[in-house]
């Protein structure tokens, strides 16, 4: 049985048995124990032969390779080796090469091929053998040798190191690639010794030639520095050093050394010199104070000029002086600071001095370390900069200044970028520090309330150097609008150039409302006074036509005479209320204040509007179960109520909802500042609302001005807003109004709560239930008819400078059973009086005339030791006045316009009381 390493197997192909005994013989044996591996192919490229030794090299057993196509040959050598295979059996000549064969474990081999022909006894080729040798140490070798020539080669280059020898006595020499390079000598050339000796230059030439020839007669070594120009006519400064090599008989056979380019060193020598130089010029000749530090003795090495100059020691002085005796720091703190110097740990220091005078300099210390004749130093160089210290400080000062400013400062750059702003502009405008970078502004705050046109002038200005003030809307982050006062200031460098602008706001949005309140309080009480003088002019006309339409009335009349007289009645009595609205309007305070719960006046108002108001318009209240009092005229009170709900009535022709509530609140003085006269505290809140066509921006705030209106001519007098706020003011409180046009508004009138209003709240509970209080200050209502009580033929004086008044008052007394005397000023009364003193039993006095006015009028009455009841009328009289007429004397104050009814019952009253001091009032409806 034959074994698989067996060259004779049987061929797969063809089926039948190669003669390889016949090829191989006796060889059989030394092919299987060959320790090279050694393989067959027949010419189908199978393998027919598989050593031991190829078995270990490559890893496959002959039983798994015998037969089958040779696996070791990796993919991209496949094209070689079929090559070569085909050119040994077709040529039948032996070849071998170098290549990579690849093992079972996939591990690449490097091997050494050997190849022929296998002949049989016919001559014929029957197939291939091959011998292969591991070569992976070999190669390894060959690149260990080439990386290390390619070391050398790479530290010659670098180190520019060459290598020579010359063999005695035939002059001939050898040299590297490097020594050639150095010498500038093209490759292939090859100069004599005598030429090269030439490429140096003067004396060392001679030097180099005397060094070479003592070394190749005496064995004298030589190690030379020198300059030479080289082939190429560089010039270079060299570094040449030779030694002999003796035979065995101590025969010089042989001068070799090496030659170094050592241009850049003698260069750099040459400029570290000039550099040293330098430096000791700039140190000594230097401005700045310039130290030398001993780092282990903290002591000073050398100090220049400028540091004796400003220390006040001589440099000889400071030469030796350690330099915790200038530092104001600890010895320690020093030498720890010199400690982190020398390391590179820091570099710069902020430090105090001590100056030979005992003066403190703050210094800025730059330091760093060098090395000088093996001492490790700390060059240093210091600053004084107490100047700047004193500068930075105050610059210090001036940014938190500005910061904790109130008003806002912005600085832009000459294109109105924003450089920095303080705190005060970012808490106004809603923006942070990051939001403002890099814009303008104007990209920030610009609100369009004003033209492009005024951003152009003020630019313009500003551009040519010229300092612009002015008022600015502008807006915040979230959207609401404020008013400023701006002044851009330009700054400019020393041509005149601006570089930046100074921006200095001041928030006034609240300065303007307070202002704009001020103006129209002003506005109101000039208006008022105006008023008054009105209503005293209308009241002078009034009386006489309601006093004639009572006297018109006596006697049997038809039905159109009285309707005439119901017309002319109904007329002068509107005219009358206006007058009286223009009084509250002027006067602006409290006629008869007193303790007041507002529901008693809602549900009032309520009863009123159920009977009046149309019945498209739904009426609704909300009123607490314990409300505070307030200190009110509820006369006044019942006007407000009755001027709003009028105006919410007025505002929804087609019909609405209308909605009274009153509410306790406690008002802090944030939510009141924006109105000056308002107060923190406790109020009544009452609040008309309505579902009507509302209020447009631009109106709301006129709607408070006396004689403005939104309704058609005739339908409003303008007054009724007006006189809610004058009556809401006097008492010591505000309105409000919220409004969009289309969707109602609603009016909130605050009043100051009394004072004790815990029991004025058990108080209103007690009495829930018990309706409104009556109010004893409701007018007399008018009457055609003189009070029975009147006494027959009492005389009355009637004192009054219009004669209408005077005549027709007259009338009217005397139809009512009076007697009556007649005066146009006071002097005539008092003539009069003195001539009926015992027949005057009341006095009719106006209080403003001319030559003599009432209380003139009164006084000289009471002087005379009348004691007369005096009834006093006057078409306008305020509360000061009314005051002082009481403590004259006047038994009673009767406005004008009054009716007969009105003028009877108050004679009647001062008659019956006689000289009684006591003071009435009444009043119209």
């Amino acid at each position: 049985m034959n074994s698989p390493h067996d060259p004779s197997t049987r061929d797969p192909a063809s089926g039948h048995t190669n003669s390889s005994d016949a090829v191989y013989g006796d060889a059989r044996a030394v092919l299987r124990s060959s320790p090279l591996p050694i393989l067959t192919m027949d010419l189908a490229r199978r393998v027919t032969f598989w050593n031991e030794a190829a078995e270990r090299l490559f890893g496959w057993t002959a039983e798994e390779i015998l037969g089958q196509p040779l696996p070791i040959v990796p993919p991209e050598g496949e094209n070689e080796f079929y090559a070569f295979w085909s050119d040994i059996a077709e040529r039948k000549t032996f070849s071998g090469y170098e290549t990579i064969r690849v093992a079972r474990s996939g591990r690449r081999i490097p091997v050494s091929i050997f190849a022929g022909p296998l002949l049989g006894n016919d001559g014929q080729i029957h197939g291939v053998f091959a011998f292969l040798e591991d070569i992976t140490l070999r190669k390894q070798h060959q690149e260990s040798l080439a990386q290390k020539q390619a070391f050398l080669e790479m530290a010659a280059k670098l180190s520019r190191v060459g290598a020579w020898s010359v063999d005695l006595p035939s002059m001939r020499h050898a040299w590297t690639d490097e020594a050639r390079r150095i010498h500038g000598v093209a490759p292939g050339e090859q100069p004599s010794v005598d030429e090269l000796i030439s490429f140096y230059v003067g004396k060392d030439r001679d030097r180099i030639r005397t060094a070479f020839e003592a070394c190749v007669r005496k064995g004298t070594p030589f190690d030379l520095r020198a300059e030479f120009v080289a082939a190429d006519g560089t010039r270079k400064w060299v570094r040449s050093c030779g030694e002999a090599v003796h035979d065995g008989g101590g025969t010089i056979i042989r001068v070799q050394g090496a030659i170094q380019d050592v241009t850049d060193s003698v260069l750099s020598d040459k400029a570290l010199l000039e550099s040293e130089e330098r430096y000791r010029a700039l140190f000594e000749n230097s401005h700045t104070v310039m130290l030398l530090i001993d780092a282990e003795t903290s002591e000073i090495v050398h100090a220049n000029r400028a540091a004796a100059t400003f220390y006040g020691w001589s440099v000889e002085e400071l030469a030796g002086k350690p330099i915790h005796e200038i530092n104001i720091l600890s010895e320690e703190e020093v030498r720890a600071e010199i400690h982190r110097a020398s390391q590179r740990e820091r570099n710069e220091f902020q430090f105090r001095h001590r100056l030979r005078s005992g003066e403190i300099r703050d210094v800025e210390v730059f330091a760093g370390p060098i090395e000088r004749e093996g001492r490790r130093l700390l060059y240093t160089l210091v600053h004084d900069v107490t100047e700047k210290r004193r500068i930075e400080n105050q610059l210090r000062l001036q940014s938190a200044a500005l910061n904790a400013a109130a008003n806002s400062i912005v600085i832009t750059d000459a294109d109105g970028v924003i450089e920095w702003a303080n705190n005060s502009f970012f808490t106004l405008s809603g923006y942070d520090r990051e939001e403002t970078e890099g814009k303008r502004p104007g990209d920030l705050v610009k609100s369009g309330m004003q033209p492009l046109s005024f951003y152009e002038d003020m630019w313009a200005a500003i551009t040519a150097g010229q300092v612009w003030s002015g008022e600015v809307v502008n807006r915040r982050k979230d959207g609401t609008t404020y008013t400023e006062e701006l002044t851009i200031t330009p700054m400019t460098d020393e041509n005149g150039d601006v570089t930046h602008f100074v921006g200095v706001k001041q928030d006034v949005s609240e300065r303007k409302r307070l202002e704009k309140q001020f103006l129209r309080a002003q506005r109101v009480e000039s208006i008022g006074i105006l008023a008054g003088g009105v209503a005293h002019d209308l009241n002078n006309v009034l009386t006489p036509i309601m006093l004639a339409i009572d006297a018109l009335r006596t006697g049997e009349a038809d039905s159109r005479k009285r309707a005439i007289l119901d017309s002319m009645e109904a007329s002068a009595r509107r005219g009358s209320n206006l007058v009286r609205q223009v009084l509250d309007f002027s006067r602006g305070g409290v006629n008869a204040p007193s303790e007041l719960n507002m529901k008693h006046v809602v549900r009032d108002m309520l009863q009123i509007m159920a009977e009046t108001f149309p019945p498209g318009i739904e009426v609704v209240s909300e009123l607490p179960s314990r409300l505070w009092t307030i200190t009110a005229d509820p006369t006044q009170m019942h006007q407000v109520l009755m001027n709003l709900c009028i105006n919410a009535r007025d505002a929804m022709p087609r019909g609405g909802r209308l909605q009274i509530s009153l509410q306790n609140e406690r008002l802090t003085s944030h939510f009141t500042r924006g109105d000056i006269k308002a107060h923190s505290g406790p109020h009544v809140r009452l609040a008309v609302k309505d579902t009507g066509t509302g209020i447009t921006r631009d109106m709301i705030d006129r709607i408070f001005d006396p004689f403005f209106t939104s309704k058609e001519p005739g339908e409003g007098t303008g007054l009724g807003l007006s006189t809610v706020q004058s009556i809401v003011r006097a008492h010591g409180g505000f309105v409000d109004v919220a409004s969009r046009p289309g969707q109602g508004a609603e009016f909130r009138v605050y009043l100051p709560a009394a004072s004790d209003n815990e029991h004025a709240a058990d108080r209103e509970q007690k009495t829930e239930h018990e309706g409104p209080a009556q109010d004893e200050h409701q007018p007399v209502a008018p009457q055609n008819q003189v009070s029975p009580d009147t006494p027959a033929r009492r005389t009355i004086l009637i004192i009054d400078d219009e004669p209408a008044i005077r005549m027709i008052a007259a009338a009217a007394l005397q139809h009512a059973g009076y007697d009556t005397l007649e005066a146009e000023n006071g002097e005539q009364a008092l003539e009069i009086h003195e001539n009926n003193r015992d027949t005057i039993d009341a006095v009719l006095l106006d209080f403003a005339m001319p030559v003599m006015d009432g209380l003139a009028t009164l006084n000289a009455l009471r002087e005379t030791g009348a004691k007369v009841p005096v009834i006093l009328s006057s078409g306008h009289l305020s509360e000061a006045a009314e005051h002082e007429l009481r403590q004259a004397g006047a038994q009673a104050v009767l406005p004008k316009p009054y009716a007969m009814a009105e003028l009877a019952a108050t004679l009647d009253r001062v008659l019956k009381t006689g000289t009684s001091s006591s003071a009435l009032r009444s009043h119209n409806a």
